[in-house]
């Protein structure tokens, strides 16, 4: 259910979304005023808000820096000596241009998880290389990430890589939850995991909650530079910023009232 009804209400409230909400509140407020001169200004607040938020999140390089100080959250730990094994977070994968393009993958915009994964896999052979992700969708029953992840390792380097799938999680939570049921670390053990930069937060805090001591290695950095303000001549790549951003805040904020993480910015 949590699952579901966080979906429904991200796409509710992602940020182009929301701005054409209130932009289209705003101009029925105003066409619906007539002599209500609290609705006409309700209107033009609403309005001009909307045009505020559309200037903000799509000219200027606001996006990009709040991008950047998440990611820099989630710094890169030295390597353990050791690792008990390494876990890659789905993401990097489209099963379904997989699918429908029939061919053996295709790299999402997350693919650098895989990159990074299968080169750490290579630096520490012998030891288990977990892929978790399972099917957005429940009916998705052919070609799923971990197939696709699989294939690629073989296609790359002739064998799998001592891979082990976790096919059922939708989320990072699942994610946490099924890898540790799945491997059965032991005390002392530490698994790295790997997921984008964006998402390192949220990953590290999960993990933590469940008792899974990991050493986090981020990658797939969005976020360009750290500059001061200025105007961006991008704005479908300031939006996507955003977006991103925005979501993964959202989510930081859910799970920590959920009690499936601790708040990760001081108290």
């Amino acid at each position: 259910m949590t699952y579901f009804l966080s979906k429904a209400l991200w796409a509710l409230f992602k940020p182009l979304t929301a701005i054409t909400l209130l932009l289209v509140l705003g101009l029925l407020a105003q066409k619906l005023a007539r002599k209500s001169s609290l609705l006409r200004r309700t209107g033009g607040v609403f309005i001009g808000l909307s045009a505020l938020l559309i200037f903000m999140l799509g000219f200027t390089n606001v996006p990009d820096r709040m991008l950047y100080v998440l990611e820099n959250q989630a710094a890169t730990s030295k390597l353990p000596e050791n690792p008990a094994g390494i876990i890659i977070l789905g993401g990097g994968l489209n099963p379904r241009v997989t699918r429908s393009r029939q061919v053996d993958y295709a790299l999402d915009g997350s693919g650098d998880r895989l990159i990074r994964g299968f080169e750490l896999a290579r630096k520490f052979p012998g030891i288990p290389l977990v892929y978790s992700g399972g099917p957005a969708r429940q009916s998705e029953t052919r070609d799923m990430e971990t197939e696709v992840a699989r294939r690629l390792a073989i296609a790359l380097y002739g064998n799998d890589l001592n891979m082990i799938s976790e096919s059922r999680s939708r989320n990072t939570w699942e994610n946490a939850v099924f890898t540790k049921t799945l491997v059965n670390p032991k005390p002392g053990d530490v698994w790295i995991v790997v997921t984008s930069a964006y998402h390192g937060v949220r990953t590290r805090g999960i993990f933590q909650k469940i008792g899974f001591e990991i050493n986090l290695q981020p990658t797939d950095y969005r976020a360009e530079f750290d500059i001061p303000f200025e105007l961006s001549v991008d704005p479908v790549g300031q939006l996507k910023k955003a977006e991103l951003t925005l979501k993964e805040l959202a989510g930081i904020i859910a799970y920590t009232l959920l009690g499936r993480m601790d708040w990760p910015f001081g108290k």
